[in-house]
């Protein structure tokens, strides 16, 4: 299966990790954190674009947060896999921060929650 292929493929919710691209999954070494932002609104989760994903938009209203944090999963596993190697002998550990909007402070409990287990840390900023 090429990169591209694999790429359509929504991640699951199995095992350590899950989130992560499977060369980095359980891979041992010194942690190199690397962050990713994306905003959280009663409605909608966003990743904005940057040099490794496009603008991508995670409607709540017309489906479950469920279904919207697997998708926005599969979006950061595929930027974490264009970042290339760590520094010898070191491994990525990827941290999503997520500026809270006001009103979706329960989405943002909701997606830290189905977040965990991901091997993505999830952390949260009042947008107040």
């Amino acid at each position: 299966m090429n990169s591209r292929e694999r790429t359509k493929e929504l991640v699951k919710r199995q095992g350590r990790d899950w989130a992560l691209p499977s060369h980095l999954a359980g891979m041992q070494g010194g942690e190199v954190v690397r962050s990713l932002r994306a905003e959280c609104y009663p409605d909608r989760l966003i990743l904005p674009s940057s040099n490794t994903g496009p603008l991508e938009i995670f409607g709540l209203a017309t489906e479950n947060i469920d279904s919207a944090t697997l998708r926005l999963a599969t979006s950061l596993r595929d930027r974490i896999d264009r970042w290339g190697p760590a520094l010898p002998g070191a491994r990525w550990k990827p941290r999503l921060e997520v500026l809270v909007h006001p009103g979706g402070e329960v989405r943002f409990n909701q997606l830290q929650t189905l977040m965990t287990g991901s091997g993505i840390d999830v952390v949260g900023r009042s947008a107040r």
